[in-house]
């Protein structure tokens, strides 16, 4: 997944910012747009910062299962053939 630029905590102080004011305000201020605002909130919601990095770090440990996963059954495939 593609590093953004900005941090889980920066994120979540947005979001939390465009949950007291209005999303175009807020979007203005920190000069991000306001469908990056949304996809946040669609993808976070609620979570606050440390819910957030644990989330980020489940997903990435996901995928390193799935590549070494991918590995071993190509290996197994390429010793019986």
């Amino acid at each position: 997944m593609k590093k953004g630029r900005y941090s889980e905590d920066q994120m979540v102080k947005i979001l939390r910012e465009a949950d007291k004011a209005p999303v175009a305000e807020v979007a203005k201020r920190y000069g991000v747009s306001e469908a990056s605002i949304y996809t946040w909130r669609q993808r976070n919601g609620e979570l606050d910062v440390s819910d957030v990095r644990r989330l980020n770090q489940l997903e990435q440990d996901d995928v390193q299962e799935a590549l070494i996963s991918r590995a071993q059954e190509a290996q197994e495939r390429l010793t019986h053939a």
